[in-house]
């Protein structure tokens, strides 16, 4: 599923940090004070 603007517009913090993300790598990392990062896991192999 993709992540989607709705979804980014709308978190909110909670308890503990937590990840909202899609299929292909891409999240949202929201923290407890409310700040988000979106970042991008690349995918390593040996």
């Amino acid at each position: 599923m993709a992540l989607t603007a709705r979804q980014v517009e709308t978190a909110k913090p909670k308890e503990k940090d937590y990840k909202l993300s899609d299929e292909r790598g891409l999240f949202l990392l929201v923290t407890t004070t409310g700040k988000t990062l979106l970042a991008y896991e690349i995918p390593y192999r040996r």
